[in-house]
């Protein structure tokens, strides 16, 4: 059995470019660039797969990629597309003597840049914001006007969204490479307290029954909030930022 972590590919965006058994590759390869999910091969052996066997080959791919600022996102077990659940019981080596499992194949696993994802994400986050301002503003217009239904629709949506900037916030913090008393300062700065402040003001609202609160909040506070939000998402995903990213795992 063989496990599969495309080291040709790593080593051409690592070095500048090699060739080795027969594939030429380059900085212009379309692999080569960050972001491009890649293959990856590492190591092989004859073994059939047991869980300890399984842990270890991933334990030893996820090393490489980690190696070059990459992690892993994608595996397949023979014909099997394995899942982050399979992944998660594969690397605690609790993947057990599932039928079919054991001796079932080659192991492929696929990577991605790290920094990439979060540059993807944090600015997919900034455009939902965008989205956000103008679905707060349509729910304050229908409390004033009394639509209820209509207003509560929209106000899910925006809650979720928020949900998301505070998760993204979170994410990101995790990843840098200082102490998290410094990690979260611009975070903090850019006004964690004062969202989780109007979100509680919105909700303490909304459950009194002050639909005129509601809405000034929603057209007003959360509109500055998502303006200040989609301000730091961007200079977040900025390439001096980014590189303060560190990779875990």
């Amino acid at each position: 059995m063989h496990v599969y972590l495309d080291d040709d590919r790593l080593e051409a965006q690592h070095n500048g470019g090699s060739t080795r058994n027969g594939d030429a590759t380059s900085g212009g390869s379309p692999n080569s660039g960050a972001g491009v999910e890649a293959p990856e091969r590492a190591g092989s052996g004859g073994a059939p797969w047991t869980a300890a066997r399984l842990s270890r080959a991933l334990s030893e791919a996820s090393a490489q990629a980690k190696a070059r600022g990459r992690i892993i996102v994608a595996a397949q077990l023979g014909d099997r597309e394995l899942s982050s659940a399979d992944l998660e019981r594969m690397a605690s080596g609790a993947w057990g003597s599932v039928a079919g499992d054991e001796g079932a194949g080659s192991l492929h696993l696929r990577s991605t840049d790290l920094r990439e994802m979060v540059r993807l994400m944090l600015l997919e986050t900034r455009d939902a914001l965008e989205a956000c301002r103008e679905k707060q503003q349509v729910a304050a217009e229908a409390l004033q006007v009394g639509d209820l239904a209509k207003a509560t629709s929209e106000l899910t949506s925006v809650l979720e969204t928020w949900t998301l900037v505070r998760q993204v916030a979170g994410e990101v913090v995790a990843l840098r490479a200082r102490p998290a008393e410094q990690a979260t300062e611009g975070w903090e700065s850019a006004g964690v307290q004062s969202l989780s402040r109007v979100l509680g003001e919105l909700k303490d609202a909304f459950g009194r029954g002050d639909l005129a609160a509601v809405a000034d909040l929603l057209q007003f506070d959360l509109s500055d909030q998502a303006q200040t939000w989609s301000r730091l998402l961007q200079s977040q995903a900025s390439p001096g930022t980014l590189a303060t990213l560190r990779v875990t795992g």
